[in-house]
Protein backbone atom coordinates (compact mmCIF):
# COMPACT_ATOMS: atom_id res chain seq x y z
CA UNK A 1 0.00 0.00 0.00
CA UNK A 2 1.61 3.70 -1.03
CA UNK A 3 1.77 6.36 0.92
CA UNK A 4 -0.58 8.16 -0.63
CA UNK A 5 -3.49 5.59 -0.09
CA UNK A 6 -2.29 5.30 3.59
CA UNK A 7 -3.41 9.04 3.67
CA UNK A 8 -5.73 9.32 1.29
CA UNK A 9 -8.19 6.68 3.58
CA UNK A 10 -6.99 8.34 6.98
CA UNK A 11 -8.78 11.22 5.42
CA UNK A 12 -11.42 9.89 4.25
CA UNK A 13 -12.56 8.46 7.66
CA UNK A 14 -11.88 12.11 9.03
CA UNK A 15 -13.96 13.25 6.08
CA UNK A 16 -16.57 10.94 6.72
CA UNK A 17 -16.84 11.41 10.59
CA UNK A 18 -17.46 15.19 9.81
CA UNK A 19 -20.14 14.24 7.69
CA UNK A 20 -21.80 12.12 9.11
CA UNK A 21 -21.65 14.64 12.43
CA UNK A 22 -23.23 16.78 10.74
CA UNK A 23 -26.01 14.97 10.09
CA UNK A 24 -28.29 15.51 13.29
CA UNK A 25 -28.41 19.04 12.43
CA UNK A 26 -29.80 18.81 9.26
CA UNK A 27 -32.43 16.24 10.81
CA UNK A 28 -33.65 18.67 13.39
CA UNK A 29 -34.58 21.12 10.06
CA UNK A 30 -36.77 18.24 9.32
CA UNK A 31 -38.56 18.09 12.69
CA UNK A 32 -41.82 20.08 12.75
CA UNK A 33 -42.03 20.87 16.24
CA UNK A 34 -45.93 21.25 16.38
CA UNK A 35 -46.30 17.74 15.23
CA UNK A 36 -46.08 14.81 17.97
CA UNK A 37 -45.01 12.57 15.29
CA UNK A 38 -42.41 14.32 13.76
CA UNK A 39 -40.97 14.92 16.95
CA UNK A 40 -41.05 11.69 17.94
CA UNK A 41 -39.73 10.66 15.14
CA UNK A 42 -37.14 12.26 14.95
CA UNK A 43 -36.27 11.85 18.18
CA UNK A 44 -35.80 8.07 17.91
CA UNK A 45 -34.09 8.26 14.89
CA UNK A 46 -31.20 10.65 16.86
CA UNK A 47 -31.38 8.73 19.78
CA UNK A 48 -29.99 5.82 17.73
CA UNK A 49 -28.14 7.65 15.34
CA UNK A 50 -26.04 8.90 18.31
CA UNK A 51 -25.40 5.43 19.59
CA UNK A 52 -24.24 4.44 16.02
CA UNK A 53 -21.88 7.52 15.47
CA UNK A 54 -20.77 6.93 18.42
CA UNK A 55 -19.61 3.34 17.75
CA UNK A 56 -18.65 4.11 14.06
CA UNK A 57 -16.37 6.92 16.25
CA UNK A 58 -14.71 4.08 18.05
CA UNK A 59 -14.39 2.06 15.82
CA UNK A 60 -12.71 4.55 13.17
CA UNK A 61 -10.29 5.88 15.80
CA UNK A 62 -9.12 2.16 16.22
CA UNK A 63 -8.63 1.72 12.75
CA UNK A 64 -6.58 5.19 12.36
CA UNK A 65 -4.39 4.65 15.04
CA UNK A 66 -4.04 0.59 13.55
CA UNK A 67 -3.09 1.71 10.60
CA UNK A 68 -0.36 4.84 11.94
CA UNK A 69 0.94 2.50 14.06
CA UNK A 70 1.46 -0.62 11.23
CA UNK A 71 2.89 1.99 9.29
CA UNK A 72 4.80 4.47 11.49
CA UNK A 73 2.57 7.73 10.61
CA UNK A 74 2.39 10.46 12.84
Amino acid sequence: MTEDKRRQILDMLDTLQEHLLSLPDDMLLNIDPRDNESLQSGLEFIKQYNENLNDFTDSAGRIEAQIKSHFNLE
